[in-house]
């Protein structure tokens, strides 16, 4: 059975971690977590050149680093 979502519970969903505003041009992480292209660039590099996840505080690869366009686009009807 499918659940109606309301516009507020989507937009709660499409907070960046970091900065807690609607996505900016956002990216995924290896993680699959999702934040802000310039959150994401403010990261603290962890051991061996990766990033700090900002949800899971462990180390995820810094590449490739792939725009979500799905989030962008659903951020664009909003």
């Amino acid at each position: 059975m499918t659940q109606k979502v309301s516009i507020d519970m989507l937009e709660e969903q499409l907070l960046c971690p970091i900065c807690l505003e609607v996505f900016k041009e956002p990216l995924m992480l290896q993680c699959g977590h999702l934040s802000c292209q310039p959150c994401i660039l403010s990261l603290p590099r962890a051991l061996e050149g990766q990033l700090l996840c900002p949800v899971y505080c462990q180390g995820v690869a810094c590449s490739p680093l792939a725009p979500s366009i799905v989030v962008a686009c659903v951020i664009k009807v909003l």
